[in-house]
C-alpha cells in the first residue's frame, strides 16, 4: 500500500477484523502459499496500490536478494501481531487524516472558523480548504493526480491534516470526506428536520459511525444545552 486505508473483512462478514494502512502487504500469505483468500479487503478511503506479480517477485529476487528477508521480516511481523485472527478493529482508531463538514443546514460562524485554523495551526497541523489546492493547482479537479500526490505527501510528513469541506457536496467537498480516516460533522443550531443534506448523505455512505464524530457549536454559553438526542438521531455517531 502507499497511501490510504484498507478494512480486512471474512468471507461473509461484515465487522472488520483489521486496517491496513501505508507500507504494509495486502494477500501476501495467498501469494506465497497459493491458497485460496480468507478474508476480502474493501478501501475505506481514497487508496494507492502497487501490483506485484509472481513473475516481477521472482525477478525481484534474483536482482535484489535483499527484498527476500524484507518480505519475510514482513510475513514475521505479521503473523507475531496475529492481526487477522485475534486483534479486533479498535473502536475509536487515532486519525492523521479528518475531514470537517457542515452537518445539517446552517453556517458555521466566522469566529469559530478563525479560532479553529489558530488553534490547528500551533499543533503543526496541516489544513486544506479548496482555496488552497485552487491557489496550488489551477483549473485542476479534485481528483487529478498532481493533487492526490501532494496530499498523500502531506499526510505523511504532518501529524495530523484537516480537509475542510465546503457546504454542499461539490467535487472538493466529496475529494475530503474520501480522503480522510474520519469525518467530523460541525453543527449549529437546532437539528433540522427532512431528509439529509446531500453532504451528510455522501459521509455518511462513505464513513461508518466507527468513523464519525458530531460538534456541536453554540453561539452564546448556556447552563443547560438540549437538542443534542436529534442530532444524533440524525447523524448516528461514535462520539
Amino acid at each position: 500500500m502507499l497511501h490510504g486505508a484498507l478494512a480486512v473483512c471474512r468471507n461473509g462478514e461484515l465487522e472488520p477484523l483489521a486496517e491496513l494502512r501505508a507500507g504494509e502487504l495486502v494477500g501476501e500469505i495467498g501469494f506465497f502459499a497459493n491458497v485460496p483468500r480468507t478474508a476480502n479487503v474493501i478501501a475505506i478511503r481514497d487508496t494507492s496500490v502497487l501490483v506485484l506479480t509472481r513473475a516481477a517477485y521472482q525477478k525481484l529476487a534474483r536482482d535484489a536478494p535483499a527484498i527476500v528477508e524484507a518480505v519475510l521480516a514482513a510475513l514475521a511481523l505479521r503473523f507475531g501481531k496475529e492481526t487477522a485472527r485475534l486483534a479486533p478493529l479498535r473502536s475509536s482508531p487515532r486519525a492523521r487524516t479528518v475531514a470537517l463538514i457542515a452537518g445539517g443546514r446552517e453556517l458555521l460562524p466566522g469566529a469559530f472558523d478563525r479560532r479553529m485554523r489558530d488553534s490547528l495551526a500551533a499543533t503543526d497541523a496541516e489544513i486544506v480548504d479548496v482555496a488552497r489546492v485552487n491557489s496550488k493547482f489551477p483549473g485542476q479537479a479534485p481528483d487529478a493526480p498532481d493533487v492526490a500526490e501532494w496530499l498523500n505527501r502531506l499526510e505523511h510528513a504532518a501529524p495530523l491534516v484537516v480537509y475542510l469541506g465546503d457546504h454542499d457536496a461539490n467535487a472538493w467537498t466529496r475529494k475530503a470526506i474520501r480522503q480522510a480516516d474520519m469525518v467530523v460533522f460541525g453543527c449549529r443550531g437546532d437539528a433540522p428536520v427532512g431528509p439529509l443534506t446531500d453532504v451528510e448523505t455522501f459521509a455518511c455512505e462513505v464513513h461508518a459511525r466507527s468513523a464519525r464524530r458530531l460538534v456541536r457549536v453554540h453561539d452564546r454559553r448556556s447552563s443547560h444545552v438540549s437538542g443534542t438526542a436529534a442530532w444524533l438521531a440524525r447523524l448516528p455517531s461514535f462520539m
